[in-house]
């Protein structure tokens, strides 16, 4: 008859003190305090030294055993971990070196709060916790690439800077740019800015050319026989003038901004582009092309037609 077995709770692991944490920089850098017993860090082997060593660590009997229980067979080793809240969402970092890089996601002004500790890997039994908080700041410097791609991609790595185009009639202005904060001071490329205020702003503006239109519309009348056709073109242009090849048996008559075509005696069918032109800004001008096509029946019939 075999005597009864009393089975015990097993104890609590003991997670060790947690004596300093820290953060750096935006990008966050995360320091704790290396865990003290580093023989934690691992899982426990199989084979454990239980070597007979003097005051300075020489062995005086080597000696060892089979490990038969150790809380990192049951919870993983001992890992550094934190909690990083930005904005109301939380990461939760699990490291295996005391020192971690993360990036965020950011604004300035913003708080985040770093929660440090130790803990198995498993989360199970964690050490006493401290917290660090910091308000976001930003160095930035204006780029100095003030082309109209330089001026894009530089405002998309920042939330806080905006990017318009904004077209003109004043051709001085055309490729030229402005920068200024919220509060409309002007930043100069390369000029170094500190931003702690979540509500700061940057707006770049860049100025490009007014798009002029012209557009060609044309018309029948007269069953087809004549094509009129007229130029239309945004307020800021004046109509130029009409471009055509001199074609024999055709007739064309020019209004101003219109213009008609007719056979006049054409014995076979032909075409040929007629452009318009109109002016704008400083002599620049805009021009529009349309092929027209005449065409004669076997009766002798003659149709003007695009």
């Amino acid at each position: 008859k075999s005597d009864s077995v009393k089975l015990v709770s097993l104890a609590t692991p003991k997670v060790e003190e947690l004596k300093d944490f820290s953060m750096d920089d935006n990008a966050i850098t995360i320091k704790w305090t290396e865990y003290p017993d580093k023989n934690k860090l691992d899982t426990a082997a199989s084979v454990k030294d239980i070597s007979l060593r003097n005051s300075s660590g020489e062995v005086i009997i080597a000696a060892s055993g089979t490990c038969l229980f150790d809380y990192t067979k049951l919870y993983g080793p001992i890992r550094y971990m934190a909690d990083v809240t930005v904005n109301g969402e939380t990461t939760h970092i699990v490291s295996k070196e005391n020192k971690y890089d993360m990036s965020i996601h950011a604004s300035p002004g913003d708080k985040v709060k770093v929660e440090g500790y130790y803990a198995y890997e498993s989360g199970a039994f964690t050490s006493n916790k401290i917290s660090k908080e910091k308000t976001i700041t930003a160095t930035i410097q204006v780029t100095s690439d003030t082309s109209l791609s330089g001026l894009q991609n530089w405002a998309n790595r920042y939330d806080f800077v905006s990017f318009t185009t904004e077209a003109t009639n004043d051709y001085s202005k055309v490729d030229t740019y402005r920068i200024v904060d919220q509060n409309g001071n002007t930043l100069t490329p390369g000029q170094s800015i500190t931003v702690s205020d979540p509500n700061y702003r940057i707006s770049i503006t860049y100025y490009v050319e007014k798009e002029h239109t012209l557009e060609l519309i044309p018309s029948s009348s007269d069953g087809g026989k004549i094509l009129n056709i007229t130029a239309n073109m945004d307020a800021d242009s004046k109509f130029g003038y009409w471009d055509y090849p001199d074609t024999s048996g055709v007739k064309i008559e020019e209004n101003g901004s219109s213009i008609s075509i007719r056979g006049n005696g054409i014995e076979s069918s032909t075409s040929f582009t007629v452009t318009a032109v109109s002016n704008y800004g400083d002599g620049k001008e805009k021009k529009a092309t349309i092929t027209v096509y005449v065409s004669v029946a076997e009766d002798g019939t003659v149709t003007v037609s695009v």
